[in-house]
């Protein structure tokens, strides 16, 4: 069996947050963007991040010159260096290791906004020293996989560029509608559908409902043949699927080994992606583009 302590101590969180949430107004109308903020890294993400990890706002660039949109939370590595003043922080994209739009009350436009800053970070280009340690993955990894190269390439960018979320407290979007924002969002997009799928959100949590990236972590069962990108669903547990992701993902980009015997630790075997089922029916999203 997994272990569901990890679970259960998510879920008890959610239900502290969402108390703690009413009382500072953050699901009202007026909430800013900064609280909201503030909220989310004070009261949720310390609360399970390693201190090696720096949390702040600010804009990322990559080694081209090419910048990101304003960001609402920057998840960095802090063994990287990072250009900071007082009012935020210029953050390279080889340090990132996920960005988070925050909102207290989702809408249409402000959708449509943080889905354009998450591509605004997907759309960076991080640089790896030697070309033949990427050749040597790809490889292994079509191996392990069994699978082409243009699979394994694929895969190679979901694990190199940062992880991007979106959390709002709520909204007055219906789970239709939200997909229906997302399907619009991406017929706009040009480059390959790899390219456009990287664009897209790991996880975004819209009041009680959520659409999360198919890109291998969590995994559904859906009735139709043909396994789509993305997945929208209701959910009593609005955090746990954006908290076992991130968690996951800080604990694979940081590393886990034994310093005396050079093995690497399994932290994925802890969350138990099996236990995670919607309260309702699966919506799936397909990407266009050229394959």
């Amino acid at each position: 069996m997994p272990n569901e302590s990890l679970l259960r101590w998510f879920d008890a969180l959610e239900l502290v947050m969402t108390e703690e949430a009413k009382i500072a107004g953050l699901f009202d109308h007026g909430t800013t963007v900064g609280t909201a903020r503030e909220f989310i890294v004070g009261r949720c993400l310390r609360s399970f991040l390693p201190a090696g990890v720096e949390i702040g706002s600010g804009e990322v660039v990559d080694s081209n010159g090419n910048r990101s949109k304003q960001i609402d939370v920057v998840v960095y590595d802090s063994r990287f260096p990072a250009l900071r003043t007082g009012a935020g922080a210029l953050y390279l994209i080889e340090g990132v290791i996920a960005t988070i739009e925050v909102k207290s009350t989702m809408k249409p436009e402000r959708l449509r906004e943080s889905l354009d800053n998450c591509v605004s970070v997907s759309m960076l280009l991080p640089k790896g020293r030697e070309e033949s340690e990427k050749t040597a993955y790809l490889k292994r990894l079509m191996e392990l996989r069994n699978c082409d190269d243009k699979e394994a390439e694929h895969h190679f960018w979901l694990q190199m560029l940062p992880a991007t979320y979106i959390y709002a407290f709520r909204s007055e979007l219906s789970l239709e509608a939200t997909v229906d924002v997302f399907k619009d969002w991406a017929g706009k997009l040009r480059g390959s559908r790899s390219a456009i799928h990287r664009g897209f959100p790991r996880v975004t949590t819209c009041g009680r409902d959520s659409v999360v990236s198919n890109d291998g972590l969590l995994k559904f069962v859906f009735t139709e043949n043909a396994q789509p990108d993305l997945f929208g669903f209701r959910s009593k547990h609005r955090f746990r699927w954006f908290a076992i992701h991130l968690f996951e993902r800080v604990a694979s980009r940081l590393g886990m080994q034994h310093g005396a015997t050079r093995c690497d630790y399994e932290i994925r075997s802890h969350i138990p992606a099996e236990l995670l089922k919607p309260d309702g029916p699966l919506l799936g999203i397909t990407i266009g583009g050229i394959a």
